[in-house]
């Protein structure tokens, strides 16, 4: 079976060849060509094209990798740094407890070794004072005795000048009573 072609520009009928290509519609000319364009391009863009855009999506695909892998070590980096630092948070607060017991330890030693002093200071100054007062006790007393003494002497040589009766005797007594209490 033939088949009649018009050629667009001649405008003259052409036949087509036999057989499957030529059911098909195709010229064998014209498909080697276009068979052979077709290899060229594929060719140029496999060249040109298809490799780098290949080298481009791996190069990504390993960014991303290495992106991932440095997310994950980053993640445990992080993880690693948070538990440093609730170890370090916790010999912080650790210490810290420990210096506040000593603080506390150490202000109440202080308190025992002021509290002490204060009562040894109170001890000396009514240790003091009580000598001061028995002194002062014992110069009273003296003085007390020389008044009485002086008084007693005083008071012989009046009655022995004037040993008349126990009358004036005891008023000569009360005489000078009267005058060593002015």
């Amino acid at each position: 079976m033939a088949s009649t072609n018009l050629h667009s520009e001649t405008g003259v009928a052409e036949e087509a060849p036999a057989g499957i290509v030529g059911t098909l519609g195709l010229k064998t000319e014209i498909f080697v060509a276009q068979l052979v364009n077709f290899l060229i391009i594929l060719i140029v863009l496999w060249r040109w094209a298809y490799k780098p855009l290949i080298k481009v999506l791996e190069d990504r695909e390993a960014r991303i990798k290495k992106g991932l892998e440095d997310a994950d070590n980053v993640a445990v980096r992080l993880s690693d740094i948070e538990k440093e630092h609730a170890a370090m948070l916790r010999t912080a607060r650790e210490e810290a407890s420990r210096v506040i017991k000593e603080a506390h330890g150490i202000g109440e030693e202080k308190r025992e070794e002021l509290l002490a002093k204060s009562r040894e200071e109170i001890s000396k100054l009514v240790t003091d004072a009580r000598k001061k007062i028995a002194e002062e006790r014992q110069e009273a007393a003296d003085q007390l005795k020389k008044e009485i003494s002086a008084l007693v002497i005083t008071t012989a040589e009046m009655v022995l000048k004037e040993k008349i009766d126990a009358k004036k005797d005891f008023a000569i007594m009360d005489k000078a009573v009267k005058k060593t209490k002015k």
